[in-house]
């Protein structure tokens, strides 16, 4: 479990959110409007590649999924790199497993200038932060880069592509991301759920997507329906893997004995009582409170651990 360049800027948004991105995501609500400005940006970011004319593009996906192959992707820039590639897109990049990806990369005489993307009309902070921190991985990786730019989002839709250059700010921002890094890989690893009062950071520079979670009188039990049923998605993913058996199965084992533990319990009972009487809150995702989906999955598991 390590730092990538997202979860670096939530973590100092606030360690907590990046805490529960990693212990509690199904307590994550997305807002509407922030899923489409999301996939307006992939869709920008996707344009882009080619302002510069032919690319090569580093994404490899694991098989069967959309989730990037981290590892393919490292070892096909490091590929790239070696052979001199003009210009590489999504170039990835991990120092002791701390991993970025950057929008574009384009070689120079002396090495190369890097371009991250942004659908917007003005350089946030928030943005050069972003490139230092890529910066940050690709120094570490022995990379020699130039100059640093954000493009950014101009008013001519025919050629919107603007850059801006950040160099200076942007590799200022070296010391600060070493001095933090490490203590959110450290944090994030942690048992316990990180003690952060709610404040202007629950929204600044971004809304949280843990809100409604950090502002209820529940958070004790909506953190334990949350725990619970990232247990009994990860049995469910582990379980729809063809062939799948008692060796591949290991891994989630204990997984399978907390849920039925929960399924047993008087907090199950509890949760499930208070599901019915609509005392939780609409977005908090419950399949887990759900007796029969826990008991199929469980007798499933079971049966492929030759434990039925």
């Amino acid at each position: 479990m390590a730092i990538s360049k997202t979860d670096f800027m939530r973590g100092m948004q606030c360690p907590k959110m990046l805490w529960l991105d990693k212990h509690r995501p199904a307590l994550k609500v997305i807002p509407e409007e922030t899923r489409k400005k999301l996939d307006a940006g992939t869709d920008f970011g996707d344009r882009a590649m080619g302002m510069f004319g032919p690319y090569e593009e580093m994404t490899v996906y694991r098989p069967g999924t959309r989730i990037p192959d981290t590892a393919a992707m490292v070892r096909r820039t490091l590929e790239h790199l070696e052979a001199g590639t003009p210009v590489i897109c999504e170039a990835a990049f991990s120092n002791y497993n701390n991993y970025c990806a950057v929008d574009i990369l384009r070689k120079t005489e002396s090495g190369y200038d890097f371009y991250e993307v942004k659908n917007s009309p003005k350089v946030d902070p928030q943005f050069v932060r972003d490139a230092g921190f890529q910066y940050y991985i690709m120094a570490r990786c022995k990379v020699k880069i130039g100059k640093i730019f954000i493009v950014i989002h101009g008013p001519d839709e025919e050629d919107p592509f603007v850059p801006v250059d950040v160099t200076k700010e942007a590799k200022g921002y070296y010391r600060w991301i070493n001095d933090n890094i490490w203590d959110l890989n450290r944090m994030q690893k942690q048992g316990e759920e990180p003690e952060t009062e709610p404040g202007d950071r629950c929204s600044d520079p971004y809304e949280c997507w843990y809100y409604g979670y950090c502002h209820s009188p529940r958070r004790e039990q909506l953190s334990r329906i949350a725990r619970n049923e990232t247990h009994l998605n990860a049995l469910r993913r582990a379980l729809s893997r063809p062939g799948a058996g008692p060796q591949e199965l290991s891994s989630v084992r204990e997984r399978a004995e907390a849920l039925s533990r929960y399924l047993e319990s008087e907090d199950w009972k509890q949760d499930f009582a208070d599901d019915e009487a609509g005392l939780l809150p609409g977005w908090l995702r419950r399949g887990v409170l759900s007796e029969d989906g826990i008991y199929n999955v469980l007798e499933e598991y079971g049966e492929r651990m030759g434990m039925r």
